[in-house]
């Protein structure tokens, strides 16, 4: 059974979910399509000094293609 190769993405964002709703949109996909991996939560920082944004790392689940045929025949 082939699988398709999957490459994870790199997202940035002020909060850990705008990252992830970043990587969704940018990947086209929905939450339950992917695996997400909190590389950083970020930081506020006073005033916004300081502020370090979150950083997330999604991959989007592996899909068999066989499966995935007979389910859309």
């Amino acid at each position: 059974m082939e699988e398709t190769p999957v490459e994870p993405l790199e997202m940035t964002g002020k909060t850990v979910d705008e990252a992830i709703e970043k990587a969704l949109a940018k990947l086209g996909v929905g939450i339950d399509d992917v695996e997400v991996v909190v590389l950083d939560r970020g930081r506020g920082g006073i005033l916004g000094i300081g502020a370090e944004e979150a950083r997330v790392q999604v991959m989007p689940r592996q899909v068999d293609l066989i499966d995935l045929a007979k389910e859309t025949i």
